[in-house]
């Protein structure tokens, strides 16, 4: 086997040759795609009363969440009335860019409407151009346009995290 036309001139046969074909193909291919996932940060507001009387507002003073350049915030209420009707919950909120100096004017809201008895999850989706320039949210009322009182379970948020 020393003449073996499977040998090559430098007598490292087919595992030299499997080497450098191994080592172009590494170099000139390109890499795998990769996807990448943006995590979510999400809670519950604090402050939130389980029970709003019909026609009433209740105010409330939640915990102040980070809202974060280029990402949007998601406010997503669970509540059912206590009785038949489709009137509307108005949920309300402030930004402020520090802490300290909320907006007074210009809230943002979120109206979504009862469904009699049967529980609700609403959703409603803020995006980054209206938050970019502000730091945090807050959740100030509660409004309840029905007759009918309405139970809150709960009224979550969610951001997109950095």
């Amino acid at each position: 086997m020393k003449n073996s036309k499977w040998k090559m001139a430098d007598g490292k046969g087919w595992f030299g040759l499997l080497m450098v074909v191994g080592l172009v193909a590494a170099i000139w291919l390109p890499p795998p795609v990769l996807g990448q996932v943006t995590p979510t940060t999400w809670s519950a507001f604090t402050g939130v009363p389980a029970y709003v009387e019909g026609g009433a507002q209740s105010n409330l003073t939640s915990t102040a969440i980070s809202v974060r350049k280029d990402r949007g915030l998601s406010i997503i209420p669970i509540f059912a009335g206590t009785n038949s009707g489709t009137a509307n919950l108005i949920f309300t909120g402030k930004v402020s860019p520090d802490k300290t100096n909320w907006c007074t004017v210009t809230p943002f809201t979120y109206t979504v409407a009862m469904n009699g008895t049967t529980g609700v999850v609403g959703y409603t989706n803020w995006p980054p151009t209206l938050l970019n320039n502000v730091a945090w949210f807050q959740l100030t009322s509660i409004s309840n346009g029905h007759t009918a009182s309405v139970y809150i379970t709960n009224v979550l948020w969610s951001v997109s995290a950095p």
